[in-house]
């Protein structure tokens, strides 16, 4: 029975209205950048993890993978891979500000988890249960984003995110490193901002 019922409405209600939300993100994201790469890093740059919560992220990975294709390089995933360092700072910061033994003890494993690149864990340990760290992962992404778009940050490869999104970063054609350097300023930034404000501020626990 939940076959019978659930199939029909994901095939003809749900899919094709998601489709369409994904695809209105898509082109209004594209919007922003075009109209002013700044704004849109300080946007993609706070706010792209919330994208992903609702999985509306799958929409941007043909245009990602079509700049990769065409262009051999793409300034929007530059972006959005300072993200992961902002929620991967919150949940570190959380956990070394936490004095509740089990809290601390997730936030190392959910924070380790998102230093290579996976931050699903993060947000629903961490992020959307104490909402404060989103909030510090949302400044100190729109930091970072801001970076990455002031530098004109270049990826030039499509894959994992995190750690191990650094060699993405040098151009294959001139092995030039500026895109890669711009990359570790703005992935500091994104993930010691938020460890700061949780000592600062606090973990929103209460």
């Amino acid at each position: 029975m939940t076959i019978v019922i659930t199939a029909p409405l994901a095939f003809l209600v749900l899919g094709p209205v998601m489709t369409q939300l994904s695809n209105g993100l898509a082109t209004i994201v594209m919007a922003i950048y075009n109209f002013s790469p700044i704004l849109f890093g300080i946007i993609g740059g706070a706010f792209w993890q919330v994208v992903v919560i609702f999985g509306l992220h799958y929409a941007f990975i043909p245009v990602l993978i079509n700049n990769i294709t065409n262009l051999g390089q793409d300034p929007i995933n530059a972006v959005f891979q300072v993200t992961v360092f902002a929620l991967a700072g919150a949940a570190i910061g959380f956990a070394l500000k936490t004095k509740n033994a089990k809290n601390k003890s997730m936030g190392y494993s959910v924070g380790i988890t998102g230093l290579i690149g996976i931050t699903e864990p993060i947000i629903y340990s961490v992020a959307l249960p104490y909402r404060r760290q989103f909030v510090y992962a949302f400044i100190s992404g729109g930091m970072a984003g801001a970076i990455q778009a002031f530098a004109n940050a270049k990826i030039y490869g499509f894959g994992n995110g995190g750690l191990m999104a650094f060699p993405l970063f040098i151009d294959p054609q001139t092995n030039s490193l500026h895109s890669m350097y711009s990359f570790i300023i703005a992935a500091a930034v994104a993930f010691f901002v938020p460890i700061i404000l949780n000592f600062v501020l606090g973990t929103g626990e209460d």
